[in-house]
């Protein structure tokens, strides 16, 4: 589960036992799963891909330094790029393994990323 409130995710069999916790995250957001991926978007504009040991894999955080750069960049749409998330809310994986990002901004906006 996502610990928003102290930047990390928290492990728990599915018997509810606490296994571990993982730092380092900003505000994650939620998780999803498939096969041995873990998708976890957090709301400072990042986006992490996890493996099945719980190692980082991929962050895709382009737009991390413009939040701090554009004050209230949620709402200044002609801001935005393409690529760049400013404040991912929710991310899943499609069935073919596609990703779609929804971010909590002004007007909504949601990103599908495509495997390569």
């Amino acid at each position: 589960m996502t610990d928003r409130a102290h930047h990390t995710l928290q492990l728990f069999t599915c018997d509810g036992d606490y296994k571990e916790t993982l730092p380092g995250f900003e505000l994650p957001a939620n998780i999803d799963i498939r096969d041995d991926l873990m998708l976890v978007p957090e709301l400072l504009g990042k986006i992490t891909l996890l493996d099945g040991q719980n190692n980082v894999v991929a962050r895709l955080d382009a737009g991390r330094a413009r939040l701090d750069e554009k004050k209230d960049l949620r709402q200044h749409p002609p801001m935005w790029k393409d690529g760049e998330f400013i404040h991912p809310h929710d991310a899943c994986f499609s069935p073919e393994g596609s990703v779609y990002v929804a971010e909590w901004v002004g007007s909504g906006r949601v990103s599908k990323l495509t495997p390569a």
